[in-house]
């Protein structure tokens, strides 16, 4: 089981990548690990617990498939690809948390971790600057 946890965790890591550049491989797979075994823990309670809701079904089935799409990009070398379809699936999550699903719950302070999530894969500086614009304009 260990050994197969390192090898998800480094998946699309090679040797002649940099030391930074190697350790946001490894923390994106980590999310996608995460991700994916959340998801599908969501989906087993849903159809368990809940009364079946195609609209929330869909959503918790596209994030799964999304999440792993950026492992296949992470395995394909495809880094930034991988790494923007993350930062926006988590912003689409977020949207949908806090228009949608839990509205009146406070649910827009977590728009303040889209340039966190930023600033952790990229390091361009207009692409900081446009996510922090990003999530003070989804805040109000």
């Amino acid at each position: 089981m260990k050994h197969l946890m390192n090898q998800l965790i480094s998946l699309g890591v090679t040797e002649n990548l940099s030391n930074i550049e190697r350790k946001k491989i490894r923390i994106l797979n980590l999310f996608v690990i995460i991700g994916t075994l959340l998801g599908l823990i969501y989906i087993v309670i849903d159809l368990i617990v809940l009364p079946f809701d195609l609209l929330k079904m869909a959503s918790l089935v596209i994030g799964v498939l999304c999440v792993l799409l950026c492992a296949v990009f992470q395995h394909y070398h495809q880094y930034r690809i991988a790494r923007f379809l993350l930062i926006l699936l988590i912003s689409f999550v977020f949207i949908k948390n806090a228009n949608v699903s839990f509205k009146g719950f406070y649910g827009e302070y977590y728009y303040l971790l889209i340039p966190i999530m930023t600033l952790m894969f990229f390091e361009k500086r207009w692409m900081h600057v446009s996510s922090l614009i990003l999530s003070i304009v989804l805040f109000y």
